[in-house]
């Protein structure tokens, strides 16, 4: 539920950002708009894992929440020099988790799932493909995390 409220929550931001005219659009195409956006993003996931931290849940579900807020401030990061995708991060991290978590035979969908993320994001030309093998090995290496993190308990 946590990954929903973060994901809803960053959704209804970015909209009313465009609704009252403070980024470009809801995609917020341009870099330099992206930043109040992604620190709005952190504080909602922030608060999300602060609620997993304070209520009992599973060690991995800590962890996921600990990748996304790790991965949403590379991204950031990043995109003070170069408009990284999240969305290529977070499908590279599913693209890792799954496979880790259900079996190797997993590794066929997360492919194509994140093939068609990154894909569109090129294709409605919200990314160059720079952006999107960055957002990639940043997600790669945080689901990468979260698998040694899950496979060490």
């Amino acid at each position: 539920s946590t990954p929903l409220y973060s994901s809803a929550a960053s959704d209804v931001y970015k909209r009313q950002m465009a609704y009252t005219g403070k980024v470009s659009d809801r995609f917020i195409y341009h870099r330099k708009q992206r930043y109040v956006f992604y620190g709005m993003s952190l504080i909602s996931i922030a608060v999300g894992a602060v609620i997993l931290l304070i209520a009992p849940s599973a060690p991995a579900t800590k962890s996921i929440i600990t990748v996304m807020l790790v991965t949403v401030l590379l991204i950031a990061l990043i995109t003070f020099k170069l408009k990284a995708s999240a969305h290529a991060a977070m499908s590279a991290i599913f693209g890792m988790v799954l496979p880790g978590l259900l079996g190797p035979w997993w590794i066929v969908a997360s492919l194509f799932v994140h093939g068609t993320v990154c894909w569109s994001r090129w294709y409605l030309k919200k990314h160059t493909v720079v952006e999107l093998v960055v957002g990639t090995v940043v997600g790669a290496v945080c689901g990468a995390g979260h698998l040694m993190f899950v496979a060490g308990r």
